[in-house]
């Protein structure tokens, strides 16, 4: 358990050091600077030949580890495997016929890391935070399980922001690649189309569906399921009997346990995790209205998939093929989660510019009636300190008006409570974590972590 347990950690440690490092090198600017592009782009390879090496090594790690191994000795000695249609599989059958099965798993690993740099290209000061997400929201260890989703995943989230950047044919040769890893991609084809508004911008209606589908989704759930099974789209949708091994699966979980707390209890959880994600939620709900002002129309899209991630989060825990298609919205949190806690750990003044511009507006038109009743008295020219009140701002402290004085303080208490938070939450999340590799090891529900070099035929 140790060897596992220093394994994970070092993952942890030398990425988000050499994501920070790189961050730093680059001066704290969102936009990678031309000078310093190959010192930045050194560190952050450092981060992922690492993560790269330590995962793409990996034996028998993770839930798909063994069966997708099934899946390449079937089509070596066959030709093909049963119920296997994504590409993936036949293009890459030559590389593990002549080489070996971890040359899929190291690309899956290093897909999954690549683009979260390669995403934050443009905002390079959010890096550290998203993947101090990623590491803490549990998204890491499902990369350890369904890899090729996840791959899928992030190939669509770059091909979306490609979309957004006016790149349509980059987008459409993305979403091509991520259909070769993971067919039901596609249907995030449509969204670009079918979301172009804000469909989530009254704030206290997200409050309510938050707190609709977290306490009664799955009693909703429970009377339209016996529906869907009538209709035959219990298990896989309809997609050919491709997720079919699901119904078995919905059937097991559906009978060992009815309610979360009976399945947390049953696994000896806190029934924590889900209150976890909904305190945080509202937090970046309360921060939402401000982030999409300020990021426009791509963070308003992803945000929008992300909340409905949260919803289907309260239908889908007891089905496995809807919780897979769920996993597409809810793996934007940890993105969206950086993006509200960078919002909220910059600078003050940045945070408060809209306001201040407001009042210096405010200033500005006052010193003019002022400047202009002087000049009516026969004063010669203003006085210094109205000169002081049109000069640009940072302001001095003492033209702001009390009552925006006033404001501000509240603010940025509510700031400033919400970095404790924040800091508070990711403390809780790599608890969360240690705590289930912990528990997986002792109820050997984990396998300790070996690499290939310890497998007998290597």
């Amino acid at each position: 358990m140790a060897t596992t347990l220093l394994i994970y950690t070092s993952i942890i440690a030398v990425t988000l050091f050499f994501a920070g490092l790189g961050v730093k090198i680059n001066g704290y600017q969102d936009r990678i600077r031309p000078d310093r592009s190959w010192r930045v782009r050194l560190c952050w390879f450092f981060a992922v030949a690492y993560y790269v090496l330590i995962l793409g090594t990996r034996y028998e790690i993770g839930v798909d580890y063994n069966s997708y191994r099934i899946i390449f000795t079937d089509l070596i000695a066959f030709g093909n495997a049963m119920n296997v249609n994504d590409p993936i599989f036949y293009l890459f059958r030559p590389w593990v016929q002549y080489g070996h099965y971890n040359l899929f798993i190291a690309l899956l690993a290093f897909i999954h890391i690549f683009f979260i740099f390669k995403i934050s290209e443009t905002q390079t000061r959010v890096l550290p935070f998203w993947l101090l997400f990623f590491f803490c929201t549990g998204m890491f260890l499902d990369s350890l399980n369904l890899m090729r989703q996840m791959a899928a995943y992030f190939i669509v989230f770059y091909a979306l922001l490609c979309f957004y950047d006016g790149r349509y044919k980059s987008c459409l040769a993305w979403f091509a690649v991520a259909f070769l890893f993971h067919r039901s991609c596609v249907v995030f084809l449509l969204f670009p189309f079918l979301l172009r508004r804000d469909v989530f911008k009254f704030r206290p209606l997200q409050y309510a569906l938050l707190f609709f589908c977290f306490f009664f989704g799955q009693q909703i759930f429970d009377v339209v399921l016996p529906w869907m099974e009538r209709l035959g789209l219990d298990g896989g949708f309809g997609l050919d009997g491709a997720y079919g091994v699901y119904v078995e699966l919905n059937d097991r979980m559906l009978a060992a346990q009815e309610t979360l707390v009976e399945k947390n209890e049953a696994s000896g959880g806190t029934n924590l995790m889900p209150w976890y994600f909904l305190f945080v939620n509202c937090v970046v709900v309360f921060y939402s209205s401000q982030l999409k002002k300020r990021l426009g129309t791509p963070f308003t899209f992803f945000y929008t998939l992300f909340f409905l991630g949260c919803l289907l989060s309260g239908f889908s825990e007891y089905h496995m093929a809807l919780s897979r298609l769920a996993r597409y919205f809810t793996w934007y949190r940890p993105w969206i989660y950086a993006m509200t806690m960078y919002y909220v750990f910059q600078p003050m003044h940045y945070v408060f510019q809209p306001m201040l511009q407001a009042s210096d507006f405010r200033f500005q038109a006052s010193g003019e009636r002022r400047r202009m009743r002087g000049e009516r008295r026969g004063a010669g020219k203003p006085r210094p300190a109205l000169e002081k009140s049109l000069a640009p701002h940072p302001l001095p402290p003492y033209h702001t008006p009390e009552h925006l004085l006033r404001g501000e303080k509240m603010s940025m208490q509510i700031i400033l409570v919400t970095r404790v938070f924040f800091l508070l939450v990711i403390l809780a999340g790599f608890l969360y974590m240690y705590r289930t590799i912990i528990r997986c090891a002792i109820d050997q529900q984990l396998a300790p972590w070996r690499f290939i070099f310890q497998e007998s035929s290597w």
